[in-house]
């Protein structure tokens, strides 16, 4: 916001807050609101004054309730009902005073880049600040407990106090200069004349340019004094170009709109037209846009710290073939009960392999269960590569987006929050039971609730329709310690026998009779005996990136040989608000 028009904003918001109090102020990542109104206990309007860091950074005042106190900044809350004592524009630069409790503490807007706020006690210097800062040639630092010195400044001066040296220090030999040339100084070196104003600002001085500089400090000083003409209509708008300020103009003086600016006036005042401008910049970052981007860093960091576990696990996937095809080529050497054996290596003359054995399992249990992790090594060793690839870009992606959104800018690309797109999703019921709602499909698409059935023993099993009710089930409805059953190698159903948190476990019997429900659920519902993989819920995800129903068991995979049979009728569980 230019100094010319904060000045006039300042002198109509120290009216409009005069006689009341500060109430607290709320930080956001994209700028702050500060709350002033009327002493606590007391009735009256509550006026927040909003500053906005993105560029074009912005200062407005609008009528707005005193949110609750759990949002507020707590370490400003013993200033909570110090009474104003008046706004000022210190220095004429692009920052805004507000002096409480006389004179005792006042809360500082610097409206440059990046923008700041803080507060500061006559004693104790800065009590608290927006943006903290390491001290730079061109601006002391800022922390808390440090003594606030006011900035360099403004390098850009008042168009109503020019003189005839100032001039020729700024503009030179103004016969040298052409129409490109005039413009650049004039918006470099004087206050007020960006934006599409320039073009009246050198008109206005092109014209005085025969009388020397005494006769263009006038026509620039009368220039601006009908551009921001104190009293009168203003006409607000709005650069799309985020690295100019936003910009008001008088309707005194007649200008044409430039490109990428739209005219949104006339407002009766220039706080109105402020606040007009303010409500057409682009929307500002959320706190909760702000935690969800952090969220987003932490998750891909820990996606790509487990896929470098993975990959170092799955280098061991040659060890682990061999290993296997020993355990195959010399079965009848492996003992029972053995917790290891030496056997010769298939693929080394001469070398023997150290195999560890579980010695709950027969020798051949042993050697299946070499064959499925060395399969499972070998796909990971295959498909790593690639996903660590495209992990490593979505985490840059995701830095790089929340480098931005902390510096207050709100990427393009910046995905809705889940508050505010919660109403475009399907309700998610309760972690652990589906509520009359989920059941009748009311938020969740029919296709998304599972069947459900129960065993003869009364255990409760929910059976998915569809690959994104797989999903659906096992990723959004299945508890932890629920059991997990899939036919082996072969696409069908999820199944989810709920167990939870019980300590008693279903009897084998029960597990046969999911299995072979959960082998019916299958393509493999005309074959014989079919093998039926299952586990804790616990330990199923879904790989990065895969299609739908696509699982992965990561470890504690059981085998139940099973002939496919159809639930029968008896079985099937009603809904829940439903009857059969």
């Amino acid at each position: 916001m230019d100094p010319l028009i904060l000045e006039r904003c300042v002198a109509e918001w120290s009216r409009r807050l005069a006689g009341g109090a500060f109430r607290g102020l709320v930080a956001e990542p994209a700028g702050v609101r500060a709350y002033f109104g009327p002493p606590p206990g007391r009735q009256g309007a509550m006026w927040a004054l909003v500053a906005r860091w993105p560029e074009p950074l912005w200062l407005s005042v609008e009528e707005a309730p005193l949110p609750k106190e759990r949002d507020r900044v707590t370490d400003l809350t013993r200033y909570e009902g110090f009474e104003v004592d008046g706004t000022a524009l210190p220095a004429f630069d692009r920052r805004m005073r507000v002096s409480l409790g006389g004179g005792r503490a006042f809360l500082e807007i610097e409206a440059w880049p990046p923008g700041n706020a803080l507060f500061v006690e006559e004693r104790r210097g800065v009590a608290w600040v927006a943006r903290r800062r390491a001290p730079s040639t061109q601006r002391p630092g800022l922390a808390p407990g440090m003594a606030y010195a006011d900035p360099p400044a403004p390098m850009r001066r008042d168009p109503r106090a020019a003189t005839a040296e100032a001039i020729a220090e700024t503009l030179g030999d103004l016969g040298a200069l052409d129409a490109d040339a005039l413009e650049a100084r004039l918006a470099h070196h004087w206050c007020g004349v960006g934006g599409p104003l320039v073009a009246n600002a050198r008109a206005a001085v092109a014209r005085a340019a025969g009388g020397g500089p005494e006769s263009v400090a006038r026509a620039l000083a009368g220039w601006a004094a009908l551009a921001y003409a104190p009293d009168g209509p203003v006409v607000a708008l709005q650069w799309t170009d985020k690295h100019r300020a936003a910009t008001l103009a008088s309707a005194k003086l007649p200008f044409v709109p430039g490109p990428g600016v739209t005219v949104s006036g006339p407002w009766p005042s220039w706080s109105d037209a402020a606040r007009a401008a303010s409500a057409l910049l682009p929307a500002a970052v959320t706190a909760d846009e702000l935690a969800n981007a952090r969220a987003r860093v932490r998750r891909a960091e820990r996606t790509l710290a487990a896929i470098e576990r993975d990959w170092q696990e799955a280098n061991a996937a040659p060890q682990a073939r061999r290993e296997a095809e020993a355990l195959a080529a010399y079965l009848p050497q492996v003992p029972r009960r053995a917790d290891h054996v030496e056997l010769p290596d298939p693929s080394r003359a001469g070398k023997k392999l150290r195999i560890e054995l579980d010695p709950k399992l027969p020798p051949h249990e042993n050697a299946n269960r070499a064959f499925r992790r060395a399969s499972k090594l070998e796909r990971a060793l295959s498909a790593i590569p690639a996903r660590r690839v495209v992990l490593i870009d979505e985490l840059v992606k995701a830095r790089a987006q929340l480098e931005r959104i902390e510096a207050g800018e709100r990427p393009a690309d910046l995905p809705d929050s889940p508050r505010s797109a919660g109403s475009l999703s399907p309700a998610k019921p309760a972690r652990g039971a589906l509520g009359p709602a989920a059941t009748r499909g009311a938020e969740v698409p029919a296709k998304l609730v599972p069947r459900r059935y129960r065993t003869r023993e009364g255990w409760d099993v929910w059976v998915g329709k569809t690959n994104e009710g797989n999903d659906y089930l096992t990723h959004r409805l299945a508890r932890p310690e629920d059991y997990w059953f899939h036919v082996q190698g072969s696409p069908g159903s999820h199944v989810v026998l709920r167990r939870g948190k019980a300590k008693d476990e279903p009897s084998r019997d029960t597990l046969r009779e999911v299995a072979a429900w959960a082998a019916w659920f299958s393509r493999q519902k005309s074959s014989g005996t079919v093998p039926v993989i299952w586990t804790r819920k616990k330990y199923v995800r879904k790989p990065r990136g895969s299609k739908p129903g696509l699982a992965e068991v990561m470890r504690d995979e059981k085998t139940i040989f099973a002939k496919p049979a159809e639930p029968p009728a008896e079985a099937a569980a009603p809904a829940e608000g439903e009857t059969v």
